[in-house]
């Protein structure tokens, strides 16, 4: 691949993005020129997908949603360029992610709890309930765990041709 363009990233907040399962407000996308990271809510993104309802009514939006029109247009309708559809990091690499930390854990009752936690449904929820009595441990989990998102991000952003720097 050729030379990656400079480009500013809030990491903190690109990680942030990556790591939401849910989606269930909206979708993201990066501005490829800006660095930006904008969120199109999903009311949007289905009005826009109704042309006749998308030319007729985005005028009586409400402000904060009549601000996002040309965002909205520029993404879906005409697919420039500048925009890349931020991935979700996928909740089994995060699960392994935590089944690796929890194989580095030195205190075997600790290490047990984990292993216990992390069988069956509600292992995220669990895991870090069971992290939270262990203050110094937690905050390893939360290191190495932002380590590895970064890792994912600065990965997906060279796929882009990008060279990302932190935003200040």
């Amino acid at each position: 691949m050729g030379e990656r363009r400079p480009i500013p990233i809030d990491f903190g907040e690109l990680t942030a993005v990556m790591e939401d399962q849910t989606r269930e407000f909206g979708d993201y996308f990066l501005d490829k020129e800006t660095g930006e990271v904008v969120m199109i809510p999903v009311e949007l993104e289905q009005a826009v997908e109704d042309e006749d309802w998308w030319e007729e009514e985005k005028g009586r939006l409400p402000d904060w949603e009549h601000k996002l029109v040309p965002l909205v247009e520029s993404i879906y309708l005409k697919q420039e360029e500048r925009w890349a559809h931020v991935p979700e990091i996928p909740s089994g690499d995060l699960y392994r992610q935590m089944v690796k930390f929890t194989a580095t854990v030195q205190d075997e009752h600790l290490r047990q709890l984990l292993e216990v936690a992390l069988a069956g449904r509600g292992a995220f929820r669990r895991f870090k309930e069971v992290l939270a009595r262990y203050p110094e441990e937690r905050e390893r989990w939360f290191q190495l765990k932002e380590e590895y998102l970064r890792r994912e991000a600065e990965d997906w952003l060279h796929s882009l041709g990008l060279e990302p720097r932190e935003a200040r």
